[in-house]
Formats: C-alpha cells, sequence, structure tokens
C-alpha cells in the first residue's frame, strides 16, 4: 500500500467534512446559538454598582436621602429654637413676677409694719408667679428657722423649678441677711436695690 494514497477510511471522514452550508437546515442554526453560547462560555452574570466611582442605580436615590437628612436636621433644630423661646418667656414672666413680689414686699414690711413671715404668705398668695419660693420661706420662718437660712433655702429650691438663672436669683440671696433684721429704712433700701438688678434683666 502506497502511503502516500489515503485510505478509503479517511476519505469518508474527509468527505464527511464537505458540504455546501447553503444546504444545512436555518433551524438548526439558529437552535444551536444557545448551547454554542454556553459551550464557548460567552454568557455571564452582571452586577452593577460594584465599583465606589459607579453611579447609583436610582438616579433620584442620592437626592432622596440627602434631602431626608436635610429636613431632619431642619426640624431638630427648629425644636430646639421652640423650646429656647418658651424658657426665656417663662424666664421673663418668671422676673417680672419677682420684681412685682418684692415691691409688695416693700408696703407689708417697711410701711405696714407686719412680720417677716406674714408678710411672705401674703406676697405668695398674691403674686403666683414667683409665690412657691415666698409661701416656702414663709413656712419655714413659721417652723422656727432664721430669716437667713430659711429665705436662701426657698430661693436655692426655687431656682431648680424655674426658668430663672442663678445671676437672676443672686439679688434675692442678697436679701436674706437683711429681711426682718433691720430697720425699716434700711431693709427698704436693700429691697429697691434687689429690684434695679432685676428689672435690667428683663
Amino acid at each position: 500500500v502506497d502511503v502516500r494514497q489515503p485510505g478509503r477510511g479517511a476519505l469518508r471522514r474527509l468527505a464527511g467534512i464537505g458540504g455546501d452550508p447553503a444546504d444545512l437546515d436555518p433551524r438548526i442554526v439558529c437552535e444551536a446559538a444557545v448551547p454554542q453560547r454556553l459551550r464557548d462560555g460567552e454568557v455571564g452574570v452582571r452586577q452593577v454598582d460594584v465599583l465606589a466611582d459607579q453611579p447609583h442605580g436610582d438616579p433620584f436615590g442620592g437626592v432622596v436621602d440627602a434631602l431626608a437628612g436635610a429636613l431632619l436636621v431642619i426640624g431638630g433644630a427648629a425644636a430646639l429654637g421652640h423650646l429656647e423661646a418658651v424658657r426665656r418667656e417663662k424666664r421673663a414672666r418668671e422676673l417680672a413676677a419677682v420684681i412685682t413680689a418684692l415691691e409688695l414686699l416693700e408696703s407689708h414690711v417697711v410701711y405696714g409694719q407686719v412680720l417677716l413671715a406674714d408678710a411672705l404668705r401674703r406676697v405668695g398668695e398674691a403674686q403666683p408667679g414667683a409665690g412657691w419660693a415666698f409661701l416656702r420661706a414663709a413656712e419655714r420662718l413659721e417652723e422656727g428657722w432664721p430669716a437667713s437660712r430659711a429665705l436662701r433655702e426657698s430661693f436655692s429650691a426655687w431656682a431648680a423649678r424655674s426658668a430663672l438663672l442663678e445671676s437672676d436669683l443672686a439679688p434675692l440671696v442678697h436679701l436674706a441677711p437683711v429681711l426682718g433684721l433691720s430697720e425699716g429704712g434700711d431693709q427698704a433700701r436693700h429691697l429697691r436695690w434687689a429690684r434695679s438688678q432685676l428689672e435690667v434683666k428683663l
């Protein structure tokens, strides 16, 4: 056998390869497209927004989040501003009430010659805005407390429940060693001084 001549089996295999592509059934070509892609590894899974520099899938999502955060900040600031305004208004009312109470106290102690405990009680009942401190001081005096201690304790206790600042109560504490212990003219001077210190805070 001549090795240069292919055998009949080889010719049959080569003959099976030949043929006109136009003779193929078109349905076979179309149906083979998907399996061919699967076999060649051309089908994959995509995932968007994996990297930080890739844009958000929802173009409005970031805007909505930013607006929501801004509204929360604005709402919180407005609430704090409202609370501060309410506190300032309450402080102004209490300062005005204390000033009026000191005027009444002067009239009772200096001109009416009323005992300090009775004068404090009358002032407390007539001036609800600041009456709690004066009524408490009257009770302490009736319990036998010294006038200075009774006034200091009452004003300090009122500070914890009022909107007044510590500096607002300083003139009242200054009156503690004077009221009920000195002559009428001296008490009047101290009461007027205390009022003048509170009036400049309004």
